[in-house]
């Protein structure tokens, strides 16, 4: 392999990541809150990330690594494919079924996932999505969604 080679995954990914929180960046800059709850607005913390991930991707770009190691295990890439198809399918069921329900699914997904045990993976994640939901719209005074489908239980 010659010198040029090794840097060429660290430059592509750098690339390929940089158009993509370009896309993040634009696509949450659209965000509008339906009320005037907070200064900042929805798009402001997206946005930040996606910023983050800009300047991340031009470091990766311009410091590629010397020697890359790409797995060569096939249930490692497996794995990775599902844990992006988790995330896919988290932000199409957080709306319909709200943060605590959508978030505690994704965390035991990714905690099987994983290989963490099923109950301590179950009960941490109902705990963690329930205290992110408390300290967001209690704390934080952001709002999350409760679900579409949770309403009419809920009384909402």
């Amino acid at each position: 392999m010659n010198l040029n080679s090794k840097f060429l995954t660290d430059r592509i990914a750098g690339i390929v990541l940089f158009i993509f929180a370009g896309w993040y960046v634009w696509y949450a800059s659209q965000f509008e809150s339906p009320i005037v709850a907070d200064s900042l607005g929805p798009a402001t913390f997206p946005v930040i990330l996606g910023i983050l991930m800009m300047v991340l991707s031009v470091v990766i770009f311009l410091q590629p690594d010397e020697n890359p190691d790409w797995p060569t295990n096939t249930m490692v890439w497996v794995k990775m494919a599902a844990v992006i198809l988790s995330f896919v399918i988290y932000s199409q069921i957080i709306k319909p079924l709200g943060f605590v329900v959508a978030t505690s699914f994704e965390m035991y997904a990714l905690g099987l996932l994983f290989d963490a045990p099923k109950v301590k993976s179950l009960i941490t994640s109902i705990v963690f999505s329930t205290f992110l939901f408390w300290l967001f719209s209690s704390v934080l005074k952001l709002g999350l969604p409760t679900g579409t489908l949770l309403e009419p239980l809920l009384g909402g």
